[in-house]
């Protein structure tokens, strides 16, 4: 997993460095949002490791003027503990919303066309 998040860093880099390639873009998110489902559907997953997929896709959402929220910060005070599945929960809820809103709209213009 940890791998895949770097190539698709590296390829989403490429893509808005190749005058801003925004389907190309939304197409790596894509791949990289249905592994990391994949993902979790297994057991001993790291929960370090979605932090870093859920944090970096929201990075590029806000890149991209897709997403506004700044509350998306998980810090750990002295002696607390945090339950980083409930926290990154709402976020890979909606990145799934997303690329099903996505799918949905692509499919709706193929039949339009």
């Amino acid at each position: 997993m940890n791998a895949l998040l770097a190539e698709k860093k590296a390829a989403i880099h490429a893509h808005l460095s190749n005058n801003f390639d925004t389907p190309a873009v939304l197409d790596e998110l894509n791949i990289l949002i249905a592994k990391t489902n994949s993902y979790m559907a297994q057991p001993g997953i790291k929960y370090p490791l979605l932090m870093s997929v859920a944090t970096y896709v929201s990075f590029i959402f806000k890149v991209m003027g897709l997403f506004y929220d700044d509350k998306f910060t998980v810090s750990e005070e002295e002696g607390a503990s945090v339950n980083v599945e409930q926290v990154v929960a709402p976020y890979i809820d909606a990145l799934s919303k997303f690329r099903d809103d996505v799918r949905a709209a692509a499919k709706n213009q193929v039949r339009s066309l």
